[in-house]
């Protein structure tokens, strides 16, 4: 509660200090409504107001009850005389008991080193927003403030606190105590007291009984929780993340500046609990900056500035203290017109990140748009990249574990990348939410499957039918040794390969293969992700597909690449030289594996041959890859694997075979609904053979040139 007291003292202050200044009109002194009969009482008030007026004819009064005309000098003494004896009836001029509001700002002086003047002004803003009196006294003394020039206003404060001017400038100026702490917040003008823009939750706590440090706090930081994961967890991203725990480890160092970090990468990769997991590591408690207050409304650019400030200023110091901003790029992405307050902001920003006495770790979700007069100031960013193919089936393994799901469907979840580890964090508290009622394999796939990314539910769960079995090397017919070429591409980053041949003989499986052999994430890139209509972009997607496979070491696959590396002899319009120009110059200076895939090698541009590494025709299978594949697809579907005489004949006598046949077939014994056994699947190939070369015979009829 507040003492009617101290805000009757504060009431005088405010009332003389503005008598004072000549700026008090008769109206806020005569009517009955106003500040001053509702301090003073109807008795006294009464007194005052005779006094004041006890030679004014009636309509005289009225008028000066009605005119903004302030009170002469005479009368001015007469005021500051009644008031001087109110505040001797009630002993004012005396030491007055603390109340909740001033004990609690005693204690937020000394955690944040304030001056009693920083109080004093605190305490002023905050009561006279939790009182009509106060708050209706305060009015003219501001709009005296607000007429005058920043030097005046200044000496105002002066006299109102009772301190030095140097004390006031050093609270209300850009750089002043409570303005850089975060405390306080003008929003253009020093001088506008008028709106100290005090956090209305930070009033709010400071009114209770007693000093809450979590409480008081709250609307700008809170201590971040636990996280579950080690450093062992993040262990794709490489020594980047030693090298973070040390530089974090440092901390502390005399004459050294708390590092400052930056995480970035696409949303639900991690970032927020690597930050956890870095303070862990080094034994420190991470505070996250709050992105709303108390209603979970969110703040603006400047809000989160301030709860920055408040936690810097309040942790200063706290000898294991570790901020994390997270969404920072809310305050690190430059505003469209710097106003005054944004340029202090910037300033502020600038200076906090050379200066800080705390690390802090910053997060956001994309640096393009950052400002790089910031992002110069970071002693590390780190790109966390999607989790590679083990990690990922490691993640899933640690999050839906307790759930006894099959090892094929943890297998399914790591082969999407798009699964991050954020959903499979909120795919493990769903199924604990269902518990008994809970059908782990179904529920996750439905979980996951609308989650953000709607990863296809079919990936996790497929659709009834026959299915083709993982992945067999040995059923490639290449001319390479694959297994010696896996070998030599876990020792390089960067390799360009050209896989060419006939539809269905494997380029993309084989590609989807290395990546995962690699514990790689394979990208593939096809006309429709490059190709557009804005002169320049085609080419600028060219580039940045590169650029992030390199970054993020990912393989490349450009599928259908002779849409793109036609021989530019053949080419038509201009734009088409200049797509494959811009192919080719990033095809020299790739930094990654990148893999082409092509039905039709003979149209690739010269200029691209001498660019692959290694280029290899991938052919429809041998006999013994035939009824090896027969094999493999008949025991993967719980199928006799045994071939008679007369099936091994009829599986070595079809020609031109691929794998692309044998999914094909098993969806058209699946579709007619037959039975799948070794002779309906060679009758289902035979089609397949057969329909081809019917095919092949129609796109010859006509014209030979």
């Amino acid at each position: 509660m507040l003492s009617l007291q101290r805000n009757q003292a504060l009431a005088v202050r405010l009332l003389d200090t503005t008598a004072a200044l000549g700026q008090l009109p008769y109206r806020r002194v005569l009517d009955d409504d106003e500040p001053v009969a509702m301090l003073l009482g109807t008795a006294r008030h009464g007194a005052l107001v005779d006094a004041l007026t006890g030679d004014m004819s009636p309509d005289d009064r009225h008028a000066f009850r009605q005119g903004g005309v302030a009170l002469a000098g005479w009368q001015r003494r007469v005021f500051r005389n009644a008031l001087g004896d109110f505040a001797a009836s009630q002993r004012l001029g005396e030491p007055i008991p603390h109340d909740a509001l001033s004990a609690n700002l005693a204690e937020l002086g000394r955690l944040l080193s304030l001056t009693p003047p920083a109080l004093d002004l605190l305490d002023i803003g905050i009561r006279s927003g939790s009182d009509e009196m106060l708050l209706k006294i305060r009015s003219p003394f501001i709009q005296h403030g607000l007429e005058k020039s920043a030097l005046d206003f200044q000496h105002l404060l002066e006299r109102l606190l009772g301190c030095d001017l140097s004390e006031v400038q050093a609270l209300i100026y850009p750089r002043g105590q409570l303005v850089y702490s975060g405390l306080i917040n003008p929003r253009d003008d020093p001088k506008e007291l008028d709106d100290l823009n005090l956090s209305m939750d930070l009033a709010s706590a400071l009114l209770t009984p007693r000093f809450d440090f979590e409480r008081v706090f709250a609307p700008f930081f809170n201590k971040a929780p636990s996280s579950r994961l080690t450093l062992h967890d993040y262990d794709w991203l490489g020594g980047v993340i030693d090298l973070a725990r040390r530089l974090l480890a440092g901390t502390g160092c005399a004459g050294i500046r708390p590092p400052q970090l930056l995480l970035h990468g696409m949303t639900g990769t991690g970032k927020s609990e690597l930050a956890r997991v870095l303070a862990a590591a080094v034994g420190a408690d991470a505070f996250a900056i709050a992105d709303g207050n108390l209603k979970g409304e969110p703040y603006e650019r400047a809000d989160r500035l301030r709860a920055a400030k408040i936690a810097h200023s309040a942790l200063a110091d706290h000898a294991r203290a570790l901020l994390v901003f997270d969404e920072a790029e809310a305050v690190l992405t430059p505003a469209p017109s710097l106003t005054e307050p944004e340029k202090r902001q910037k300033g502020w920003l600038n200076e906090f990140l050379e200066r800080a006495r705390l690390p802090c770790i910053w997060i956001a979700n994309g640096i393009g748009s950052v400002d790089a007069a910031y992002l110069r100031r970071f002693d590390l960013v780190i790109d966390v990249t999607v989790p590679p193919c083990t990690a990922r089936r490691r993640i899933a393994a640690d999050a839906l574990g307790p759930f006894s799901l099959c090892d094929t469907f943890l297998d399914r979840v790591a082969e999407q990348p798009s699964i991050t580890p954020a959903e499979l964090a909120r795919t493990r508290d769903a199924l604990y939410a269902l518990g008994d009622q809970a059908q782990p394999a179904e529920d996750a796939a439905l979980v996951l499957a609308n989650g953000s990314r709607g990863v296809a539910r079919q990936a996790l769960d497929p659709r009834p039918g026959y299915r083709l079995p993982a992945f067999d090397i040995d059923c490639i017919n290449c001319e390479l040794d694959l297994s010696q070429l896996l070998d030599s591409l876990r020792r390089l980053d960067e390799a360009r390969l050209c896989f060419h041949g006939p539809p269905g003989t494997g380029k993309t499986a084989l590609a989807r293969h290395i990546a995962y052999r690699l514990d790689r994430e394979l990208v593939t890139v096809q006309a429709s992700d490059w190709l557009s209509p804005w002169v320049g972009q085609t080419e600028q997607r060219i580039r940045q597909s590169f650029n992030e496979a390199a970054r993020q070491r990912r393989v490349l696959l450009i599928d259908e690449a002779d849409t793109f590396l036609r021989d530019r002899q053949l080419g038509t319009q201009s734009w088409e030289t200049s797509h494959v120009n811009e192919l080719l110059k990033c095809l020299e200076d790739a930094r990654s594996i990148v893999i082409f895939a092509t039905n039709a090698f003979e149209t690739l541009d010269p200029a691209a041959l001498r660019r692959f590494d290694v280029k290899t025709a991938l052919k429809p299978m041998r006999a013994d890859q035939r009824r090896r594949m027969l094999r493999v697809v008949l025991s993967g579907n719980k199928c006799d694997t045994n071939l008679s005489k007369r099936a091994a004949a009829r599986i070595d006598g079809l020609q031109e075979v691929t794998g692309g046949d044998y999914a094909a077939a098993l969806r058209h014994v699946w579709i007619t609904g037959g039975e799948l056994n070794r002779d309906t699947l060679i009758d289902a190939l035979a089609r397949e053979v057969d329909a081809r070369a019917l095919n092949h015979r129609h796109s010859h009829i006509g014209f030979i040139g």
